[in-house]
């Protein structure tokens, strides 16, 4: 019974790792060649959440339903779903761009600049007994700093799944800065590549 669990929990890695997708869709990443530095910039515009939900009706579905159980807990969730972007997820994809690609991240005056548009969001879930892992869907333009209108490349980064849900991530903000981190994980993969 041991060693069936042990290659059931293989397979299930090895599936969510198959079906992480990355390719570029334009352009190429040559430009970073001789590059130490990279800045970044996080936009959420027109980002969905599970399969077809617009954000906007997520949020304010889940404030309500916890406003129902216990009043001012939905404007704790909204806010919390949102401060966790600068103090979770940006640092994190930051970090594991250095880590994986040895670009640091300079948010002062770098050559080029990584814009990552956040597409799609699945916040996972976490009963205790069975979890699904969260998932973010990302797509990143390599800018010129100086004119961002100039794209040089894109990528997109999709079903970045932070890991099937174990244990002490009962959280949102846990579990979707995990999926950030595969994301900035694949995308220091693909600049390693190239470099």
């Amino acid at each position: 019974m041991r060693n069936f669990l042990i290659i059931l929990l293989f397979s299930m890695s090895t599936l969510a790792a198959a079906q992480k997708k990355s390719r570029v869709i334009y352009g190429s990443m040559a430009s970073l060649k001789g590059q130490t530095t990279v800045g970044t910039e996080y936009t959420y515009d027109s980002m969905i959440v599970g399969t077809d939900k617009p954000e906007k009706v997520y949020v304010d579905e889940k404030k309500n339903s916890w406003d129902v159980k216990e009043a001012g807990k939905g404007d704790a969730f909204e806010s919390m779903w949102l401060t966790e972007r600068k103090n979770r997820y940006e640092p994190t994809f930051d970090h594991y761009i250095y880590k994986t690609s040895g670009l640091k991240v300079n948010k002062g005056n770098p050559t080029y600049t990584f814009i990552i548009k956040t597409r799609r969001t699945e916040p996972g879930w976490n009963a205790g007994v069975a979890a699904k892992g969260a998932e973010v869907d990302v797509e990143v333009w390599l800018v010129e700093s100086a004119d961002k209108t100039k794209v040089l490349a894109k990528i997109i980064l999709m079903k970045q799944n932070g890991g099937i849900a174990t244990g002490g991530d009962f959280e949102i903000g846990m579990r979707l800065q995990a999926a950030y981190m595969e994301a900035a994980k694949s995308l220091g993969s693909h600049i390693v590549k190239v470099m």
